[in-house]
């Protein structure tokens, strides 16, 4: 059983990050616990490794785990794996940090869309991930599959959809219709990772258990999956705002919420106390890219990656505290954690997360980051 080979640096233990696409659906044996992360392999520039490390712990160990064994949150796959890092190239993985996957998780992440790395940055992390192996990486470049789609569309239905979803949109699995992922996965990718699988992960191979031209079958349908429809964009809103001034409707009687297991807040408590104007802090845990292309109304960026450093300006320990994300629990509880721990009891998470308010109809705004 190959596994991803941790690397063996003290980086700082900030608790962190999100998403990137792999693919990933119906499970076989786990990878081994306990095992001895190996050495970094030592033809990797030392220093590009431990910064990248360090990048990776801040921005992405919060879902895909501190040596990237991944499934930490919301299934995000192992980018450590070898049979992954086998085919990915070094353009899908950087055009995935970079541009993330609109409507799932995976935030961007470059300073282009408003997040916090930029080129050097992306690409440090990009040279840690190829450390954790030394398998030999494929080209799968110049493969070309032509199978039969219809026959592929009923494999999938009886052996993928479970995990991936009818349409490639995700149910307990990463999707596969993300208008990045089939522009940057080519047919070889696709091929390999059905064929092969992702060894210790839960996505098994299934060469065994299907032919060649049933493996070819299934991959010219998930090649020709529709990117998913995303709702028209509204114009870009105001920036965010000030810091010191995080309280939505400040005069106003204090909103009460009722928490389920003292953590966990309904959406629809959250939006009667914004359609009733009353007084609490709203803050959106993700990265500042998501919140500047849909928030909820009112609510400030406040990404989990710096809750520890953001929460000293929250002031009012009798105000409540409402955080959310999409995971939907992952990055706001990291903010919810940050936020009681500065002594401010009154703090919560939204429950459903920012998906299921959009999917409601929910009220939403849009922003603009510097």
């Amino acid at each position: 059983m190959l596994q991803a080979r941790p690397v063996r640096l003290h980086a700082p233990r900030f608790a962190l990050a999100v998403s990137l696409l792999g693919l990933a659906a119906c499970w076989s044996e786990p990878q081994e616990a306990g095992a001895p992360p190996p050495l970094p392999d030592p033809s990797f520039d030392e220093d590009a490794v431990r910064r990248g490390h360090e990048s990776f712990v801040r921005y992405c160990a919060l879902c895909h785990g501190e040596n990237a064994e991944g499934y930490i949150v919301d299934n995000a796959p192992a980018l450590g794996n070898a049979d992954f890092l086998r085919v990915a190239s070094d353009d899908f993985l950087r055009t995935a940090i970079a541009e993330g996957h609109a409507s799932t998780p995976m935030s961007a992440w470059h300073r282009d869309r408003g997040g916090p790395l930029g080129d050097a940055q992306i690409a440090e992390m990009i040279t840690y991930l190829r450390s954790l192996t030394d398998e030999p990486r494929a080209d799968t470049s110049g493969t070309r599959i032509e199978g039969d789609a219809a026959r592929g569309a009923t494999l999938f239905a009886e052996h993928c959809a479970v995990c991936h979803g009818a349409l490639g949109e995700g149910v307990n699995a990463t999707s596969l219709n993300s208008e990045v992922f089939l522009r940057t996965a080519n047919d070889g990718f696709v091929r390999d990772t059905i064929a092969r699988g992702r060894r210790g992960t839960p996505m098994q191979g299934w060469d065994d258990e299907l032919s060649s031209s049933d493996i070819d079958a299934l991959t010219t349908f998930v090649r020709t999956l529709a990117p998913r429809t995303l709702p028209p964009a509204a114009p870009m809103g105001p920036p965010p705002p000030d810091l010191d001034h995080l309280v939505l409707n400040p005069d106003a009687p204090r909103a009460e919420f009722t928490a389920r297991d003292d953590r966990f807040v309904p959406g629809a408590d959250v939006l009667a106390a914004i359609e009733a104007g009353q007084r609490f802090i709203l803050l959106d845990a993700r990265a500042p890219s998501d919140w500047a292309a849909s928030h909820l109304p009112g609510a400030a960026p406040f990404p989990f990656y710096d809750a520890t450093q953001l929460v000293s300006h929250i002031t009012d320990p009798d105000t409540w505290v409402i955080a959310y994300c999409a995971c939907p629990h992952g990055a706001s509880g990291h903010v919810v954690d940050a936020v009681r721990a500065a002594g401010h009891s009154r703090a919560a998470i939204l429950d459903e997360g920012i998906g299921w308010w959009i999917q409601q109809g929910h009220p939403t705004e849009r922003g603009s980051v510097p």
